[in-house]
Protein backbone atom coordinates (compact mmCIF):
# COMPACT_ATOMS: atom_id res chain seq x y z
CA UNK A 1 0.00 0.00 0.00
CA UNK A 2 1.80 3.16 -1.72
CA UNK A 3 -0.72 5.31 0.45
CA UNK A 4 -0.21 3.80 4.21
CA UNK A 5 3.19 5.45 5.19
CA UNK A 6 0.93 9.02 4.80
CA UNK A 7 -1.60 7.13 6.49
CA UNK A 8 -0.07 6.27 9.59
CA UNK A 9 1.41 9.81 9.68
CA UNK A 10 -1.61 11.73 9.43
CA UNK A 11 -3.33 9.20 11.92
CA UNK A 12 -0.71 9.33 14.63
CA UNK A 13 0.42 12.75 14.44
CA UNK A 14 -3.12 13.67 15.81
CA UNK A 15 -2.50 14.62 19.45
CA UNK A 16 -2.37 12.38 21.91
CA UNK A 17 -4.24 14.15 24.54
CA UNK A 18 -7.00 15.34 22.15
CA UNK A 19 -10.66 14.88 23.46
CA UNK A 20 -11.93 14.82 19.92
CA UNK A 21 -9.79 11.58 18.97
CA UNK A 22 -11.38 8.09 20.22
CA UNK A 23 -9.55 4.93 18.64
CA UNK A 24 -11.12 1.51 17.94
CA UNK A 25 -10.44 -1.86 16.76
CA UNK A 26 -13.03 -4.27 15.63
CA UNK A 27 -13.06 -7.68 14.33
CA UNK A 28 -15.26 -10.16 12.73
CA UNK A 29 -16.52 -12.39 9.54
CA UNK A 30 -17.54 -11.62 6.02
CA UNK A 31 -19.57 -13.84 3.63
CA UNK A 32 -18.69 -14.33 0.00
CA UNK A 33 -20.13 -15.61 -2.93
CA UNK A 34 -17.59 -17.56 -5.50
CA UNK A 35 -16.18 -15.45 -8.45
CA UNK A 36 -14.08 -17.57 -10.53
CA UNK A 37 -12.70 -14.07 -12.49
CA UNK A 38 -11.84 -12.53 -9.29
CA UNK A 39 -10.84 -15.50 -7.51
CA UNK A 40 -13.13 -15.51 -4.36
CA UNK A 41 -14.35 -18.55 -3.12
CA UNK A 42 -18.05 -19.44 -1.66
CA UNK A 43 -17.74 -19.40 2.01
CA UNK A 44 -16.41 -17.19 5.09
CA UNK A 45 -13.93 -14.75 5.33
CA UNK A 46 -12.13 -12.45 7.80
CA UNK A 47 -11.84 -8.72 9.00
CA UNK A 48 -10.17 -6.85 11.16
CA UNK A 49 -9.87 -3.11 11.33
CA UNK A 50 -7.85 0.33 13.49
CA UNK A 51 -9.89 3.22 13.66
CA UNK A 52 -9.88 7.02 14.60
CA UNK A 53 -12.84 8.79 15.10
CA UNK A 54 -11.78 12.69 15.09
CA UNK A 55 -15.39 13.61 15.77
CA UNK A 56 -19.24 12.30 15.79
CA UNK A 57 -19.45 12.40 12.51
CA UNK A 58 -15.55 12.00 10.88
CA UNK A 59 -13.04 8.87 11.06
CA UNK A 60 -10.26 7.02 9.44
CA UNK A 61 -9.57 3.28 9.59
CA UNK A 62 -7.30 1.13 8.26
CA UNK A 63 -8.72 -1.93 7.63
CA UNK A 64 -7.84 -5.75 6.16
CA UNK A 65 -10.50 -8.27 4.37
CA UNK A 66 -9.16 -11.89 3.68
CA UNK A 67 -11.57 -13.58 1.20
CA UNK A 68 -11.96 -17.66 0.87
CA UNK A 69 -9.60 -18.91 -1.60
CA UNK A 70 -11.60 -20.36 -4.79
CA UNK A 71 -12.27 -24.00 -4.94
CA UNK A 72 -9.75 -25.71 -7.40
CA UNK A 73 -12.40 -27.27 -9.42
CA UNK A 74 -14.09 -24.64 -10.06
CA UNK A 75 -10.89 -23.04 -11.84
CA UNK A 76 -10.45 -26.37 -14.00
CA UNK A 77 -13.98 -25.90 -15.47
CA UNK A 78 -12.47 -22.33 -16.77
CA UNK A 79 -9.50 -23.67 -17.43
CA UNK A 80 -11.37 -26.11 -19.93
CA UNK A 81 -13.80 -23.90 -21.32
CA UNK A 82 -11.42 -21.49 -21.92
CA UNK A 83 -8.90 -24.00 -24.35
CA UNK A 84 -11.36 -26.29 -25.06
CA UNK A 85 -8.92 -28.79 -23.78
CA UNK A 86 -9.89 -32.31 -21.25
CA UNK A 87 -7.67 -31.85 -18.19
CA UNK A 88 -7.08 -35.59 -17.15
CA UNK A 89 -4.98 -35.14 -13.98
CA UNK A 90 -4.18 -31.80 -12.04
CA UNK A 91 -3.25 -29.88 -9.24
CA UNK A 92 -4.03 -27.15 -8.50
CA UNK A 93 -2.73 -24.62 -5.35
CA UNK A 94 -4.99 -21.62 -4.32
CA UNK A 95 -4.61 -18.84 -1.75
CA UNK A 96 -7.03 -16.52 -0.30
CA UNK A 97 -7.48 -12.91 -1.61
CA UNK A 98 -6.43 -10.25 0.46
CA UNK A 99 -8.03 -6.55 0.26
CA UNK A 100 -5.72 -3.72 2.55
CA UNK A 101 -7.73 -0.30 2.56
CA UNK A 102 -7.58 3.05 4.49
CA UNK A 103 -10.96 4.42 4.51
CA UNK A 104 -12.84 7.61 5.54
CA UNK A 105 -15.83 6.68 7.45
CA UNK A 106 -19.42 8.89 8.66
CA UNK A 107 -21.32 8.54 11.23
CA UNK A 108 -24.75 9.43 11.05
CA UNK A 109 -26.68 8.55 15.13
CA UNK A 110 -30.17 7.62 14.63
CA UNK A 111 -30.62 7.39 18.38
CA UNK A 112 -28.86 6.25 21.78
CA UNK A 113 -28.18 2.94 20.83
CA UNK A 114 -27.80 2.62 17.05
CA UNK A 115 -25.69 4.77 14.22
CA UNK A 116 -25.14 4.95 10.56
CA UNK A 117 -21.57 3.92 9.37
CA UNK A 118 -20.68 4.96 6.03
CA UNK A 119 -17.34 4.29 4.80
CA UNK A 120 -14.95 5.37 1.22
CA UNK A 121 -11.89 4.34 0.12
CA UNK A 122 -9.01 2.58 -1.70
CA UNK A 123 -7.77 -0.82 -1.58
CA UNK A 124 -5.10 -2.89 -2.26
CA UNK A 125 -5.27 -6.45 -3.07
CA UNK A 126 -3.18 -9.36 -4.42
CA UNK A 127 -4.17 -13.26 -4.96
CA UNK A 128 -1.77 -16.10 -6.70
CA UNK A 129 -2.96 -19.55 -8.06
CA UNK A 130 -0.75 -21.63 -9.39
CA UNK A 131 -1.55 -24.58 -11.70
CA UNK A 132 0.21 -27.85 -12.43
CA UNK A 133 -1.64 -29.76 -14.98
CA UNK A 134 -0.28 -33.34 -15.64
CA UNK A 135 -2.15 -34.31 -18.18
CA UNK A 136 -4.89 -32.96 -20.96
CA UNK A 137 -5.85 -33.64 -24.40
CA UNK A 138 -8.55 -32.27 -27.13
CA UNK A 139 -9.46 -33.66 -30.15
CA UNK A 140 -6.01 -33.40 -31.76
CA UNK A 141 -2.73 -33.39 -29.16
CA UNK A 142 -2.24 -34.50 -26.40
CA UNK A 143 -0.22 -31.82 -23.65
CA UNK A 144 1.74 -32.71 -20.71
CA UNK A 145 3.16 -30.97 -17.48
CA UNK A 146 1.41 -27.52 -18.34
CA UNK A 147 3.04 -25.20 -15.17
CA UNK A 148 1.66 -22.24 -14.90
CA UNK A 149 0.23 -19.50 -12.66
CA UNK A 150 -2.02 -16.55 -12.33
CA UNK A 151 -1.34 -13.38 -10.04
CA UNK A 152 -4.04 -10.92 -9.33
CA UNK A 153 -2.64 -7.77 -7.87
CA UNK A 154 -4.02 -3.49 -8.32
CA UNK A 155 -6.37 -1.22 -6.80
CA UNK A 156 -9.61 -0.09 -6.59
CA UNK A 157 -12.22 1.78 -4.48
CA UNK A 158 -14.36 0.51 -1.98
CA UNK A 159 -17.26 1.55 -0.47
CA UNK A 160 -19.10 -0.24 2.75
CA UNK A 161 -22.75 1.03 4.33
CA UNK A 162 -23.97 -0.42 7.63
CA UNK A 163 -25.72 -0.08 11.12
CA UNK A 164 -23.76 0.02 14.39
CA UNK A 165 -25.73 -1.28 17.76
CA UNK A 166 -24.16 -0.48 20.70
CA UNK A 167 -24.24 -3.09 23.64
CA UNK A 168 -23.50 -0.77 26.63
CA UNK A 169 -24.01 2.56 28.55
CA UNK A 170 -20.35 3.39 28.23
CA UNK A 171 -20.49 2.61 24.60
CA UNK A 172 -17.59 1.34 24.42
CA UNK A 173 -18.85 -1.87 22.81
CA UNK A 174 -21.09 -2.48 19.82
CA UNK A 175 -21.72 -5.07 16.93
CA UNK A 176 -22.02 -3.78 13.33
CA UNK A 177 -23.82 -5.46 10.11
CA UNK A 178 -22.69 -4.30 6.52
CA UNK A 179 -21.96 -4.41 3.26
CA UNK A 180 -19.12 -3.82 1.57
CA UNK A 181 -18.25 -3.45 -2.64
CA UNK A 182 -14.86 -3.44 -4.04
CA UNK A 183 -15.09 -2.00 -7.84
CA UNK A 184 -12.69 -2.44 -10.84
CA UNK A 185 -11.03 -5.95 -11.46
CA UNK A 186 -11.65 -6.61 -7.89
CA UNK A 187 -15.15 -7.12 -7.99
CA UNK A 188 -15.81 -8.04 -4.47
CA UNK A 189 -19.38 -7.52 -2.68
CA UNK A 190 -19.53 -8.84 1.11
CA UNK A 191 -21.93 -8.82 3.98
CA UNK A 192 -20.26 -8.58 7.06
CA UNK A 193 -20.84 -8.37 10.98
CA UNK A 194 -18.54 -7.42 13.27
CA UNK A 195 -17.46 -6.40 17.19
CA UNK A 196 -16.09 -3.43 17.58
CA UNK A 197 -14.62 -2.09 21.16
CA UNK A 198 -13.76 1.53 21.40
CA UNK A 199 -11.06 2.56 23.50
CA UNK A 200 -11.76 5.95 24.45
CA UNK A 201 -15.36 7.87 25.09
CA UNK A 202 -16.34 11.60 25.23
Amino acid sequence: MRFLPFVLLLVFSLPASSEEVNWYVYGGLSLHSEETETLVGDGIGLQLGLGAQLNQTFGLELRLDIAPAIEPDSLIDEVEQEFNISVINYEIETTPNVYSSILGTLTFPMNDTTSIILRAGYTTYSVETEFLIDYAEDSRFYYQDLDFSITEEGSDPIVSAGLQFFTGKDKKRSWEISATKIFGDAGLLSINGSFRYNFSIN
